[in-house]
């Protein structure tokens, strides 16, 4: 099911739906689908509006998939 005509991808993250698209549509966009607010983004790597800093509830951590730290000790000073 498409919501707009170049939808590749809609992700969802426990506050918005995430619409990824090749193109936006035309305006005026909705502000909200199923009563969720929604952001509109043509860039793949676009994680949608920040979150005040305030209302900020977890954190997203990112390690190499390289990075193997099992049974090494003197690694953990790496972290």
């Amino acid at each position: 099911m498409e919501f707009f005509p170049t939808t590749q991808e809609v992700e969802f993250d426990d506050r918005i739906l995430i619409f990824r698209v090749q193109a936006l549509p035309p305006k005026p966009w909705p502000k909200r689908v199923a009563g969720v607010p929604c952001y509109l983004t043509e860039d793949p790597n676009d994680d949608g509006p920040a979150i005040p800093y305030e209302y900020r509830s977890r954190s997203r951590i990112d390690l190499s998939k390289y990075l193997d730290l099992r049974d090494n000790n003197d690694s953990l000073d790496a972290i």
